[in-house]
């Protein structure tokens, strides 16, 4: 049995290398809509930060949940040097989806998130991965920068990343 499930994470860690974006793939968009309705665009979102963390999260996923506090602490912690970290919710496509809004405004609330959470904002490669979390790095001209990392990190790993993709892009 331990075999067989070895074997099985094996095989998806080597699917899932394939899955993300590759550094330098474009992150365009006209309209992403945060959980409030607000509408950004991918010039907007991106545009006034020389990194931005995407953090690709999903309201079933307990290991996105447990490390969003972390990640509040950061998006605070690192804000002066240009950064801001962007939660996209990747089970929600629509505000319509009344059930799963509520689940994810529940979620931000309790972990006291203050950093934007966006909706699925549709056809986009750095959405496509079946894995959660998954967390990108974008730089200012909505390019991503080195590799995604798949799976909960602990804060230090997160912050050692953002250091690495703002030397990227001075």
């Amino acid at each position: 049995m331990k075999k067989i499930l070895t074997v099985m994470i094996a095989a998806m860690m080597l699917m899932l290398g394939g899955c993300g974006s590759e550094a330098g793939t474009e992150v365009k968009f006209d309209a992403a809509q945060d959980l409030n309705g607000n509408t950004y665009s991918s010039s907007e979102l991106f545009g006034a930060n020389k990194v931005t963390m995407v953090n690709v999260w999903a309201t079933t996923c307990s290991g996105c949940v447990d490390e969003m506090p972390d990640l509040e602490e950061l998006n605070k912690e690192m804000a002066s040097q240009g950064v801001e970290i962007v939660g996209v919710v990747n089970d929600i496509t629509s505000l319509d989806q009344k059930d799963l809004m509520k689940d994810a405004m529940d979620i931000v609330n309790t972990t006291g998130v203050t950093y934007k959470n966006l909706i699925h904002w549709g056809d986009s490669k750095i959405l496509s991965s079946p894995a959660t979390p998954i967390t990108y790095f974008v730089g200012s001209d909505g390019k991503t920068i080195g590799d995604a990392i798949v799976g909960a990190q602990p804060k230090e790993n997160y912050k050692a990343a953002i250091e690495k993709a703002l030397a990227a892009v001075q």
